[in-house]
C-alpha cells in the first residue's frame, strides 16, 4: 500500500495509519499488552477529539466508530483495548467493501476480516502485510483435518522401506479416511517382527487417545447438562460462522437460575452445537484450574511433562463469531484471542498436542503430533494471559459461581471414575458412559451446592450490579441525596 502524508488524511483514514497492522503478534504477550492498550488509547482518543463536530455528513463512518471507541473506551476489556476495538469492527467485517473506504481503512478491515475468517495462510502475504486473493475458493472443510502429506506415513517401522501399505490397527487415529496418527508396516511379517518394540509406545497411545476421548465427553456433558449459554441463531456468512446468543447472567440478575440445559434445537446442526459447546468450556481448560486432578490420575505414570501452550491459531474450518451480550461487548471472536493447548511429552519419547476444544474450530483431530499442530495451526506462540479468566472474576460473579459449580461436579466425577477402575478404558462410546454412569449419578450430589448457589441470589445481584456500574464509569453520589431531592430532580449518580 502506498504511504501518504498524514496531513492531508481524514479523521477516519488518520486513525487506521496510527493502528497499524492488526495481524502484528508481538502485541499477544502479556508485557507488550500494556504498550499495545497506550498506543490504541492514544489514537482512539485522538480520534474523538478531532471528530467532536463531525457528523455522518463528513464520513458514513464516523457515527458508528464513535459509538464502538465509545464502548471501548468505556467497558471493560478482558483480553485488552486491541482487541476489544477488533471484534466490535465486526458489523463492516462481514459485509462486502464500500466505496467510501480510504485505502489505509480497507487495508486495516482486509486484514482484520482474515484474522476473522480463521487466518488461513494461503491468503496472507509473507510478510503479514497484506491479504492476497487465493488462487481458487477454498474447498469445504478443507481445513477441518490436517492434510495427507503431513500425516501419511509411508516407511515401514520395522524395516524403514517406503512401501508400507499395513497400519497397526490398536493405536491408529483415523477420522473418516484422514489418518492422524499411525505406524505403519510393509506386511504382517514386519508388523510381528516389530511387536515388542512397537507395544509400549502402542500401549501409551491407546491410553492417550481414551484419555482424550474421555476428558472431551466429561467437558462437553457438563456444558449439555448445566450451561450458562442460550443460543438463538446460528448461520454461515462470509467465511464465519455467525452465532447469536445470549447469556444466562441477565436473567441470573433479575432472579432466575443460573444454568439450565443446553438446547440442541435452537441450532442448525450437531456440528454447531460442538461449536457452542467447546467454545464454552474452552476457558475451563487450565491445568491449574480444572485439569490437575484429572491429568495426575490418567496421566501419572506415562508421561514426561505436560504443558500449557497459549497460541495464536491459523487454518481454522470454522471460524466462530458469537453475538450476543457479553461483560466486554457484543461480539467475541474465537480465532483473535489466544487458545490453549496441552503439550504431552510421553515417557517414550513421543510428543502430542491435545486440543480438547478443537471443534469450536471445526477442527476434526483433538489429538495430533506436536510438531504437526505446530506446522498446520499455530499462527504464532503467546505468553499472552487474558485479564478475564474465571479465577479472576470476583466471586460474587455469575461467571464465577458457574464454574465453581461445574469444578465441583468435575471433581466428583473423578472421584467416582476412579471407583470404576479402568472400566473408561474399554467403553466404544464415550459419551453415552460419561452420561448415564457418571454424571446421573452425582448431579444429586450437587444439588445441596446448586441451592445455595441460587439462595445466595440477592447478595449476588446486589454485588453484581455495583460492580457493572463501576465498569461502566457510573458511580453513586456520596453522599446520597435524600427522597426530597430526588423528586426535585437531583440524580443519585455522579456527574
Amino acid at each position: 500500500m502506498e504511504s501518504g502524508n498524514p496531513n492531508t488524511l481524514d479523521a477516519v483514514e488518520l486513525l487506521f495509519v496510527r493502528l497499524g497492522n492488526p495481524c502484528t503478534t508481538l502485541l499477544y504477550t502479556t508485557i507488550d499488552l500494556y504498550a499495545s492498550d497506550s498506543e490504541y488509547h492514544q489514537a482512539l482518543r485522538a480520534f474523538m477529539y478531532q471528530t467532536e463536530e463531525s457528523n455522518e455528513e463528513d464520513h458514513p463512518d464516523i457515527p458508528f466508530l464513535r459509538g464502538h471507541i465509545s464502548d471501548v473506551l468505556r467497558c471493560f476489556n478482558e483480553h485488552g483495548l486491541r482487541i476489544a476495538f477488533i471484534e466490535r469492527l465486526a458489523p463492516l467485517l462481514w459485509g462486502d467493501e464500500q466505496p467510501h473506504w480510504g485505502s489505509y481503512q480497507r487495508h486495516y478491515l482486509s486484514l482484520c476480516r482474515w484474522i476473522f475468517q480463521g487466518r488461513q495462510v494461503d491468503k496472507l502475504s509473507s510478510d503479514r502485510t497484506s491479504v492476497r486473493n487465493a488462487p481458487q475458493p477454498t474447498p469445504a472443510d478443507h481445513y477441518r483435518y490436517l492434510p495427507k502429506e503431513l500425516t501419511a506415513s509411508q516407511a515401514c517401522a520395522q524395516c524403514g522401506k517406503s512401501s508400507a501399505r499395513l497400519s497397526c490397527g490398536r493405536c491408529l487415529v483415523l477420522h473418516g479416511s484422514h489418518v492422524t496418527i499411525c505406524t505403519t508396516y510393509c506386511d504382517d511379517k514386519c508388523r510381528l517382527r516389530h511387536w515388542l518394540t512397537h507395544k509400549p509406545t502402542c500401549d501409551d497411545r491407546v491410553r492417550l487417545i481414551r484419555s482424550v476421548a474421555f476428558m472431551k465427553a466429561v467437558f462437553t456433558t457438563i456444558m449439555e447438562e448445566l450451561t450458562m449459554l442460550t443460543p438463538w441463531g446460528c448461520a454461515e456468512r462470509n467465511g464465519m460462522t455467525i452465532l447469536e446468543e445470549s447469556f444466562r447472567t441477565l436473567d441470573f440478575l433479575r432472579g432466575d437460575p443460573l444454568l439450565h440445559k443446553f438446547p440442541h434445537d435452537q441450532l442448525q446442526t450437531e456440528r454447531h452445537a460442538t461449536m457452542a459447546l467447546q467454545g464454552e468450556y474452552a476457558p475451563y481448560l487450565r491445568v491449574n484450574v480444572m485439569l490437575l486432578p484429572l491429568l495426575l490420575w490418567l496421566w501419572s505414570d506415562m508421561h514426561h511433562s505436560v504443558q500449557e501452550v497459549p497460541v495464536l491459531v491459523k487454518n481454522v474450518d470454522r471460524p466462530l463469531l458469537k453475538i450476543g451480550w457479553t461483560e466486554s461487548g457484543h461480539f467475541r471472536s474465537n480465532v483473535l484471542r489466544p487458545h490453549r493447548v496441552l503439550q504431552v511429552s510421553l515417557l517414550s519419547g513421543e510428543v502430542f498436542a491435545v486440543d480438547l476444544a478443537a471443534g469450536q474450530f471445526g477442527w476434526a483431530e483433538s489429538l495430533m503430533y506436536w510438531g504437526h499442530f505446530v506446522r498446520h495451526r499455530v499462527f504464532d506462540f503467546t505468553n499472552f494471559d487474558p485479564r478475564g479468566e474465571m479465577a479472576r472474576y470476583p466471586l460474587y460473579d455469575p461467571n464465577t459461581a458457574a464454574g465453581h459449580f461445574h469444578k465441583s461436579l468435575m471433581v466428583q466425577i473423578f472421584d467416582r471414575c476412579r471407583g470404576t477402575g479402568s472400566e473408561w478404558l474399554v467403553v466404544d462410546d464415550m459419551h453415552p458412559f460419561v452420561k448415564t454412569e457418571l454424571l446421573d449419578k452425582v448431579k444429586e450430589m450437587t444439588q445441596a451446592e446448586a441451592s445455595a448457589i441460587e439462595g445466595d441470589a440477592p447478595e449476588y445481584l446486589l454485588a453484581r450490579w455495583k460492580t457493572r456500574l463501576e465498569r461502566h464509569g457510573i458511580k453513586f453520589r456520596e453522599p446520597q441525596p435524600s427522597a426530597d431531592d430526588v423528586v426535585a430532580g437531583v440524580s443519585v449518580f455522579e456527574d
